[in-house]
């Protein structure tokens, strides 16, 4: 028969201290990985949410001017709007064309910003955020149909043809005979992506699995201490640290995905995609800590030596 642990002996007592501090941050660990599993399940892998958080974006000025610049740029490197413009000019001003396809620049990007606020385009928007959403998953998780390098972003189908005809409602039929699209707006690459698969699988398959695992650890450390509240103090304090290390962890990630769209103009648009993507993230994070920290200072408030009971002691 096993003999009874003595719980006052030092030694004992140490060795039980140190083993709930271990598992105490393997739990605080797990309840980290926990928030950022959860954020991956409901905002990113999920379709109809990965699209509810990106549809307001063309208002945002940055994604706007992306797709605006990038109209002008596919526009006017597909059509031979620049040669209309010089038959038509009089030979001694021929020169000028350059100067008035400028004109004609401006006239396709304010009539892009404009047409981005329109249902029409709202709806070209949405479909390429599904694409975007199925190349996302697919490079994921390993799909051999989709890329493993390149940029991958929005593809805006049908944004040409709606350009065209508010031009031409504006007396501008220049580029009338174009057959081309606006193509996509980039925001992160394929291979940044297919990095880090197999921890974004743990995340997707572990997302109610690491929550349990995290309270069943808390809940031993705490058996397992002889200061039952100390445990959930760390844990607390602990949790409201490691989410926040994760936050900066994924906001850095965020702005180096980023940061490796060459053109600057496409770059402030990705990053305003990102910022989308993450405010869900950043609200979660701050609800959980700031309740990790309260259980923590609920913890130490209770553990704090108490006044009265050392006075009568000396």
């Amino acid at each position: 028969m096993a003999e009874p642990v003595d719980e006052s002996n030092p030694k004992t007592s140490r060795t039980r201290t140190i083993t709930a501090v271990v598992v105490t941050v393997l739990a605080v660990l797990l309840s980290a990985l926990a928030v950022d599993a959860y954020w991956l399940h409901d905002r990113v892998f999920d379709t109809d949410h990965f699209v509810e958080s990106l549809a307001p974006l063309p208002q945002d000025p940055a994604v706007s001017t992306a797709i605006a610049t990038k109209t002008v740029e596919v526009l006017g490197s597909a059509s031979t709007a620049e040669s209309k413009v010089a038959e038509v000019l009089p030979d001694p001003l021929a020169f000028l064309a350059p100067n008035v396809m400028s004109l004609v620049d401006e006239r396709v990007f304010a009539a892009t910003q404009t047409l981005v606020e329109s249902d029409a385009f709202a709806a070209i928007w949405t479909r390429g955020l599904a694409a975007l959403h199925t190349t996302i998953i697919g490079i994921i998780d390993g799909d051999p149909s989709q890329p493993t390098e390149g940029g991958v972003g929005v593809k805006l189908d049908g944004t040409a043809g709606l350009v065209q005809a508010e031009l031409e409602r504006r007396g501008i039929d220049l580029f009338a005979d174009v057959q081309t699209d606006v193509g996509e707006i980039v925001f992160i690459q394929a291979e940044m992506l297919a990095g880090p698969r197999k921890i974004v699988d743990v995340f997707h398959t572990g997302v109610w699995v690491l929550p349990i695992v995290a309270l069943l650890l808390l809940g031993l450390a705490v058996l397992i201490d002889n200061e039952r509240l100390r445990p959930v103090q760390y844990f607390g304090f602990g949790l409201a640290i490691a989410v926040l290390t994760s936050l900066a962890a994924i906001r850095l990630f965020a702005n180096y995905a980023g940061g490796k769209v060459e053109n600057e103009i496409y770059r402030e648009g990705a990053a305003a995609v990102w910022d989308a993507l993450l405010s869900g993230y950043l609200r979660l994070s701050v609800i959980v800590g700031f309740v990790a920290l309260g259980v923590g200072l609920v913890a130490w408030w209770f553990r704090r030596p108490d006044p009265d009971a050392e006075t009568a002691q000396a």
